[in-house]
């Protein structure tokens, strides 16, 4: 696939996206330069693996937070790895701390 059809693809894909989808956020922040996740107090967007050192956990941990909806996680682009806002990491870090 060639850099052009791989952008079209890409385009119909944002266009095909609910406004409220979480990754039209992720979207956002691309087309403003981060400006509006950051304004919004999430912060970036983070791989997994890279989430999970940053809050001392295991990958695992978070993958089983997101499957039971605890943790919200967004696919960035078509084929891409799932992401967690640095926002949305403390945010669900919080709230196991009143589960402790």
């Amino acid at each position: 696939m060639s850099k052009a059809e791989l952008k079209a693809a890409n385009v119909e894909w944002i266009a095909t996206l609910p406004a409220n989808a979480p990754e039209q956020e992720r979207v956002a922040a691309i087309r403003t330069g981060g400006e509006q996740a950051h304004a919004a107090g999430e912060g970036k967007a983070r791989q997994i693996s890279e989430q999970a050192r940053n809050a001392g956990t295991s990958r695992t941990l978070l993958y089983r937070a997101i499957k039971a909806g605890a943790l919200r996680a967004f696919v960035p682009y078509p084929g891409g790895r799932q992401r967690i806002t640095d926002g949305e990491l403390w945010r669900w870090l919080a709230s196991r701390k009143g589960d402790a």
